[in-house]
């Protein structure tokens, strides 16, 4: 396997970190620098131009604003198929989620990776906020 980079925060980086040396064989680390994490009134600015028409995005919606515990939250993005998503509706998915809870997600899912399969599917979300965060930067 050609070597694959994750972007990943110092934080993140510990919990890669502590994957099994056989699991993170072939990966490359680089830092993510960027800084340009959006303000909480971008992220409900967004939100409120989104057009979320996909039926399973309104479903994960709904699932989420009914939760009563972080279980139910899990349990709801478990349920989740981001592939099922045309590309568009995913962008703008990820513009509204925003940096800082795609870097959540991040964290999340790299203590729970056990694959190579998984770190993939991380490293695409790395990827996706490190454009981002380069975007943000370029509107600052």
């Amino acid at each position: 396997m050609a070597a694959m980079t994750l972007y990943l925060r110092r934080e993140e980086a510990k919990f890669f970190q502590s994957l099994s040396k056989d699991l993170q064989d072939g990966w490359q680390v680089e830092e993510e620098k960027g800084k340009a994490d959006e303000r909480p009134e971008e992220l409900m600015m967004r939100y409120q131009i989104a057009s979320f028409d996909h039926p399973s995005i309104k479903t994960f919606v709904e699932s989420v604003r009914g939760a009563k515990s972080a279980g139910e939250i899990e349990k709801a993005a478990a349920s989740f198929d981001l592939a099922s998503l045309p590309q568009e509706q995913a962008a703008e998915l990820f513009f509204v989620l925003g940096t800082n809870l795609v870097g959540k997600i991040i964290q999340y899912l790299l203590q729970k990776a056990t694959r190579d399969e998984d770190l993939k599917g991380i490293a695409a979300l790395t990827l996706i906020r490190h454009f981002l965060l380069e975007a943000n930067a370029s509107v600052s």
